[in-house]
């Protein structure tokens, strides 16, 4: 995963996965709601709860250190197949 902003992922995902906040807020076992989503959305939550992060997470099922990691601003580590590619000059080595 490129680096993205907290917003950005749950926004791209909920599009992946054709969902409204509400949906979100139901797949989360109603551990967060539509408003805090919304809120996320829109970024105006500077700092999420590691609770609300998880609920995330449980929703959009994504992993929950990709989540971490864009609500601190954190780049995620590169891809292992493009790691290798870089170092012995391949072009993809997925296959």
């Amino acid at each position: 995963m490129s680096y993205k902003n907290l917003d950005e992922i749950v926004r791209d995902r909920m599009s992946e996965l054709s969902l409204s906040t509400y949906d979100v807020a139901r797949r989360s076992g109603d551990k967060i709601n539509a408003n805090t989503i919304t809120r996320i959305l829109n970024g105006d939550v500077k700092e999420a709860k590691l609770s609300t992060l998880e609920a995330i997470a449980t929703a959009l099922e994504l992993p929950l250190d990709d989540l971490i990691r864009a609500a601190l601003g954190r780049e995620a580590p590169p891809e292992r197949f493009k790691i290798y590619a870089e170092r012995f000059d391949g072009e993809d080595l997925s296959a």
